[in-house]
């Protein structure tokens, strides 16, 4: 595979850790969200609502910047994007597709 190729897997992986490093961060103030509301802490329930809200808008963007990522991965190897994620990294270097998965 192509230098090419290993450069868009390379960024893919860091946008794809990004992202789960976003939706977990957002898991974890679900907790928070379930404990203020069970304490009915109002006050800190709204400032936590609007912390959701900015981190659900970059889960967005970073999902965004994955299909493009995604697509710019499976242009640089000569497959359409509709493929599914397995065949776009098998012909990636051993620990490349270990990071992926």
């Amino acid at each position: 595979m192509s230098a090419n190729c290993e450069a868009k897997a390379s960024e893919l992986i860091r946008i794809m850790n990004q992202e789960i490093s976003l939706l977990e961060d957002f898991r974890a103030r679900e907790e928070e969200l379930k404990n203020l509301i069970r304490e009915s802490d109002w006050e800190n329930l709204e400032e936590l609502m609007e912390g959701l809200e900015r981190i659900a808008g970059w889960i967005e963007v970073s999902e965004a910047k994955r299909r493009r990522a995604y697509a710019e991965l499976c242009a640089a190897s000569g497959a359409e994007d509709t493929i599914p994620f397995y065949q776009a990294i098998v012909g990636l270097p051993d620990e490349t597709r270990t990071e992926c998965a």
